[in-house]
């Protein structure tokens, strides 16, 4: 990566090429610290008012109240040109990478969305799963495809071209647990279970919709007597039929399209025969049993003309706790709202159907990577897109495990406090050091308590001997134990000084001596250090104890013996 990235001047994806760069080693722990630096620069242009490289890494002041992002006191320029050239690359086979760009085919991107899909099972064992689509949009100018395989154009999303993926979410998360991309119909035929026989009475063939379903409830490894649901695309008898008998998994789904084997004429003439003018908030139900599994088919009006069809091999028709409310306009104009009662069953279904929608929105609409980013690489687009799916389910994850603290923070604050951790660049540290001694004041500040206090309470001994102010609140200085004495002991040395920003104890007295093994002062140490245990990350750390194995022993002054000696 060093070799690679000191190279600026070579073609980006042909260095790429020559060094053969493995950008993620899945033996290791912690990622490269420079591809680090270039997936959180990624994160945080979404706080960023401008958009594209140039623009990101232009500095001074702007036409507007905000200055330019100057990101390039994170990274030049040409290391995260040569960054985006190579990334999407990282996870394939060295042969694709010598294809010309009009002929990469989708085995490029494919082992990076099963790494992505491989970490969330890990993750999250997943019993419920609302399945839908996300789009990550693509629209080349130049040629027709502009690099992909295929597109898919669908109209009613709210960027109707570029690449969809078919997924699904946990639903007491709302974390993306599988994904699977839609490819041209030829490779869409080829996955599996598409065109077997299926468990109906007509052992018709399994066409794309169930097949699309079983494929993401083998990959998110839902247990027996788990639940799937989904919208009309995804719904219908063989749908249901076939997770239950294959996996013993309970499904439930809207069907609109897929009529095959679904009673949806008589369901609507008993629902008109039985409430005539006034269906809402009515449902009525069919009971059959197809190829040994019992089905539910079911009617709801829930307004005067609105009627959902639902089957289900599992749930209850009983009304639900919560009522549905309507919203409609009078004849005047006043918008209006009515309670309309639901059957469970219904609202089990309508409670998670939104999931990957509000997903969607949070990922395209407010963190806006692919705006922040436009390339004409549509494999780079798609790395965007996923890392922005990373975010919402990060974002998520800490508000399900800590939502006492992330309770009121939102994707967009999210993204900013994942960036904390970005370090200037050598360049940028040293400039930033040689001004430390004069900044002093402006980088520690007094450590205070809880409530705001600099020093202790006065004690009744300390006013009888004439004080009225309290001894100075104090810690012992993080940076000094980094340091054992020669002797192998830690060395604790009180301060009334703290980073304002991380609040980590430092010493303003400048306690460097080279001589012994301390180049710099505390304070320099802290701004220069790219590690996690010294460097200024955060707030919310505790600085009780510093990890041992971290810890350098001093060495003893001989510097000082010589001369003495010489002296004498």
């Amino acid at each position: 990566m060093d070799k690679f990235l000191s190279d600026p001047r070579a073609s980006y994806y042909d260095t790429v090429l020559r060094d053969k760069i493995k950008f993620h080693d899945e033996d290791s722990a912690e990622p490269d610290w420079k591809v680090k630096q270039c997936y959180l620069l990624l994160i945080a242009s979404a706080t960023e008012i401008v958009c594209g490289i140039e623009n990101l890494w232009k500095s001074g002041p702007s036409t507007g109240r905000h200055n330019y992002p100057d990101f390039g006191q994170y990274m030049p320029i040409n290391h995260f040109k040569a960054f985006c050239s190579a990334a999407p690359f990282c996870w394939s086979e060295e042969k694709y990478w010598y294809e010309d760009t009009r002929d990469v085919p989708w085995e490029v991107f494919l082992p990076c969305l099963s790494s992505f899909n491989g970490k969330r099972q890990r993750l999250l064992k997943t019993v419920l799963m609302m399945v839908d689509e996300s789009m990550s949009g693509w629209r080349p100018k130049t040629t027709k495809l502009g690099g992909l395989p295929n597109y898919t154009f669908e109209p009613r999303k709210p960027v109707p071209l570029g690449t969809m993926f078919r997924n699904g979410v946990e639903c007491l998360s709302g974390i993306l647990v599988v994904q699977d991309v839609v490819q041209n119909p030829e490779k869409q035929a080829l996955k599996s279970y598409f065109g077997e026989p299926s468990s109906l009475p007509d052992q018709s063939d399994i066409t794309a919709h169930t097949a699309e379903v079983l494929r993401l409830v083998e990959g998110a490894k839902i247990p027996k007597g788990g639940w799937v649901g989904g919208d009309s695309w995804f719904g219908s008898t063989a749908t249901a039929v076939e997770v239950m008998n294959r996996f013993g998994v309970n499904s439930t789904w809207i069907i609109k399209q897929n009529q095959h084997w679904f009673p949806m004429k008589p369901l609507f003439a008993v629902l008109k025969a039985r409430h005539k003018d006034r269906p809402a908030g009515h449902w009525v139900t069919f009971h059959a049993t197809v190829s040994g599994i019992e089905l539910m088919a079911m009617a709801y009006a829930w307004s005067q003309r609105g009627i959902s069809y639902i089957l289900s091999t599992c749930g209850s028709t009983k009304t639900a706790d919560k009522l549905y409310v309507s919203y409609f306009e009078d004849d005047y104009g006043n918008v209006g709202s009515k309670e309309i009662c639901r059957p469970q069953l219904a609202h089990l279904l309508y409670d998670y159907l939104p999931l990957i929608d509000e997903h969607n929105k949070q990922r395209q609409k407010i963190l806006g990577l692919e705006r922040k980013w436009p390339t004409r690489n549509c494999w780079f687009r798609l790395l965007t897109t996923l890392l922005g799916m990373s975010i919402v389910d990060m974002h998520r994850l800490y508000r399900n495990v800590r939502n006492e603290r992330y309770t009121e923070v939102d994707v967009l604050e999210f993204s900013d406090l994942i960036c904390k951790k970005l370090t200037l660049r050598p360049k940028r540290q040293n400039e930033l050091l040689g001004r430390t001694m004069v900044d002093n004041h402006s980088i520690l500040e007094r450590i205070m308590d809880k409530d705001g206090n600099t020093r202790f309470a006065v004690t009744e001994s300390q006013e009888c001997r004439g004080r009225n102010v309290g001894r100075s609140i104090h810690h012992n200085c993080f940076v000094c134990r980094k340091y054992l004495t020669p002797t192998g002991e830690t060395e604790y040395v009180q301060t009334t000084f703290r980073c304002s920003e991380c609040k980590m104890p430092l010493c303003k007295k400048d306690r460097s001596n080279p001589g012994i093994g301390r180049p710099k002062s505390c304070v320099d140490e802290h701004l220069a250090a790219t590690c996690d245990t010294l460097g200024c990350y955060g707030n919310d750390r505790k600085y009780s104890r510093f990890p041992r194995e971290e810890q350098v022993q001093l060495v003893t002054n001989r510097v000082t013996r010589n001369s003495r000696r010489a002296t004498r």
